[in-house]
């Protein structure tokens, strides 16, 4: 038994890790949707504010993830589709957060919108439910998306991580990096966290490796 667990460590100690690219890197086809999940979304709203360029009928299209391209449904369906409006109840918890500008206070919500085998067309508006539809975490792009999802740092984008990976097996394991500098979401600094994800997408363990003074300073907003 004790061969076994030596054997695995070294194992481990030897798989290299690699890069793991921003969502917006990767193509739809990236993603193994569960079986009678054809097409994914996951669109971003803005709302609450007077100014005309945040209107609740714009959004911007965050992630697509696809067994079947949208293009590939009829145009009549691919119009019903992209005219669904979204949930935006307080229950609502994807990627869900507030920022004021000069004009007012806006809130930011993120919702997922998708097509089944029958054609049905389906919103969501939780994180589980998104994960749900991607059955088991199994690709880079999953295990980012992952942690996108249960990002709680609204300050830094995507992009901003510098996130390297490795796969095991039971999921994936994640060296994240990032560095905020707006103190007011919660922390400042440059941070390098390790974070497990299992195979059903939940994240069994996040351990902050490093934390290091933010090289611009520690910006305070209102």
């Amino acid at each position: 038994m004790l061969l076994v667990l030596l054997v695995t460590g070294v194992h481990a100690k030897s798989i290299k890790w690699q890069k793991l690219k921003s969502l917006k890197a990767y193509p739809a086809s990236a993603y193994t949707l569960k079986e009678g999940v054809e097409y994914l979304e996951i669109r971003n709203y803005i709302k609450g504010n007077k100014d005309k360029r945040y209107n609740i009928k714009k959004y911007s299209v965050t992630v697509s993830m696809q067994r079947t391209p949208l293009k590939s449904f009829s145009p009549k369906m691919v119009k019903k589709f992209k005219a669904l409006s979204p949930n935006l109840s307080k229950q609502t918890n994807i990627k869900a957060s507030s920022f004021c500008l000069m004009s007012g206070c806006v809130s930011q919500i993120s919702n997922g919108f998708m097509i089944d085998s029958h054609g049905k067309m389906w919103r969501m508006n939780t994180t589980e439910d998104i994960i749900d539809m991607l059955g088991k975490i199994d690709t880079p792009a999953e295990a980012k998306l992952v942690l996108w999802l249960n990002n709680k740092n609204r300050s830094t984008s995507d992009e901003d991580h510098k996130d390297k990976y490795r796969k095991t097996s039971n999921g994936y394991t994640v060296i994240s990096e990032y560095e905020n500098s707006i103190m007011n979401f919660g922390e400042c600094g440059h941070f390098t966290y390790r974070i497990n994800i299992n195979k059903k997408g939940k994240i069994t363990g996040k351990k902050l490796l490093k934390k290091k003074p933010s090289k611009n300073g520690c910006l305070a907003m209102d």
